[in-house]
């Protein structure tokens, strides 16, 4: 019986110690469930509206589709199109030249050479990619050339209409004439019928067929009075 005293201080301590425990437990828990202030609140659907409109007139417009060619249209001019797209570079040149490839300069579209180039004092070469060939900006012989072709398309493009000009009028006349022929069936047997006695006779068998001179005064019929002077034998020639 002397023994419960002694033991009941401890565990009444025990007791008290563990209560202690929750409490600190509990107060810790609800801590760490509190919004901090690191945190902060979601932002509600209206704040995100002004947000995304922004957005969406940041981004730049969407690109128009290229309308896809039927196989019955005719193919366009190639080379138009890549000269469009050639104006459309805001100035930049669309092929720079050997120097300022090799030194990643930006280059333009100077006709006597660009400007990296003309500062420099050096010839501006730019050379073809399928060809090749190199040629300098500025130099006459190439624009001797494009001149001299552009002449050559012009008189191309002059002979080619007065060409399909005269198509145009001997279709016309071949179309008169077989309808003439249609008209007068017997001409073409007639008219080779008289070229045929020309070749064969000369012009004498068409002098021979026409009729002779009526005279007033002559019959025709009468007999012709005999002549009575001395022959004289004629001159032949």
């Amino acid at each position: 019986m002397l023994s419960q005293p002694t033991q009941l201080p401890s565990i009444l301590s025990n007791i008290i110690s563990s209560k202690q425990h929750q409490a600190y437990f509990q107060a810790a828990g609800t801590a760490s469930k509190a919004p901090t202030a690191s945190k902060a609140p979601k932002a509600s659907k209206a704040s995100k509206t002004p947000t995304a409109a922004k957005a969406a007139d940041d981004q730049p417009p969407a690109k128009k589709r290229r309308p896809r060619r039927k196989k019955t249209d005719p193919e366009p001019d190639f080379s138009d199109v890549i000269r469009q797209q050639y104006r459309d570079t805001n100035g930049r040149t669309p092929v720079a030249c050997d120097r300022c490839k090799i030194t990643k300069t930006t280059c333009d579209s100077g006709g006597t050479g660009c400007r990296p180039c003309n500062t420099k004092g050096v010839p501006c070469r730019t050379t073809d990619r399928v060809t090749l060939q190199t040629w300098t900006r500025g130099d006459p012989s190439p624009q001797r050339l494009r001149s001299e072709n552009t002449r050559l398309t012009t008189e191309n493009a002059r002979l080619t209409t007065e060409n399909r000009n005269l198509t145009r009028q001997v279709n016309e006349l071949q179309s008169q004439i077989e309808r003439y022929r249609n008209m007068f069936p017997t001409m073409p047997a007639t008219t080779s019928a008289f070229n045929n006695s020309n070749q064969a006779g000369g012009t004498s068998s068409t002098l021979t067929a026409l009729p002779r001179p009526f005279l007033p005064g002559h019959n025709p019929h009468s007999k012709r009075p005999k002549d009575k002077s001395p022959l004289v034998p004629r001159a032949t020639h």
